[in-house]
């Protein structure tokens, strides 16, 4: 007959890896609730967007009515050959007196790009956002914070300048990475 001792001992071993385990499972409950919250704060930016545009705009972006020489988001990474002569800026889709904040113009970004539904030059993000694409710094400005969002798993970069809304799960994936640096 083993002693209460080892009762005891074999009890808190089998106790211990319960609490294991289910601290493991709550990390991974945190992390896709996270996931989930993120993926809902840029469908309702998303929103957002759709409801700040006037009524008349009811062509959907991407939509048979889409500009055929700009690739769309499932077109990004491959080749592209069309001159940006041939494209025209969008109508701003926001008004602007000035540059704007980094939060204000990543908001703006992530808005427009997400309701594009296809991969935009970062002149025709400018002028979506409103900024002054007649001043190349202000278009400059716009390409480095699409980088930068690229960088942070937001945006997506391909074929080189052409930039788009990532999947919610390369932008889980890229802030997962971020995670594990630090």
């Amino acid at each position: 007959m083993a002693s209460l001792y080892e009762r005891l001992k074999r009890e808190e071993a089998a106790v211990s890896a319960t609490v294991a385990a289910l601290h493991e499972d709550l990390g991974t409950i945190h992390q896709r609730i996270a996931a989930a919250e993120e993926r809902l704060s840029v469908l309702a930016l998303t929103r957002e967007t759709l409801d700040s545009l006037p009524p008349d705009d009811a062509k959907e972006p991407g939509g048979p009515d889409a500009p055929a020489d700009e690739p769309d988001v499932q077109g990004v990474g491959e080749p592209y050959a069309a001159s940006e002569a041939t494209l025209e800026d969008p109508e701003p889709a926001f008004s602007s007196v000035g540059p704007t904040s980094w939060e204000e113009g990543r908001r703006r970004m992530l808005s427009v790009l997400a309701t594009a539904g296809k991969a935009m030059r970062a002149r025709h993000v400018a002028a979506a956002i409103g900024e002054d694409v007649s001043t190349p710094a202000r278009v400059e400005t716009t390409r480095g914070r699409l980088k930068r969002l690229v960088d942070e798993g937001h945006v997506v970069e391909g074929p080189t300048g052409w930039f788009a809304i990532a999947s919610a799960n390369a932008a889980r994936a890229a802030g997962e990475g971020a995670a594990g640096e630090g």
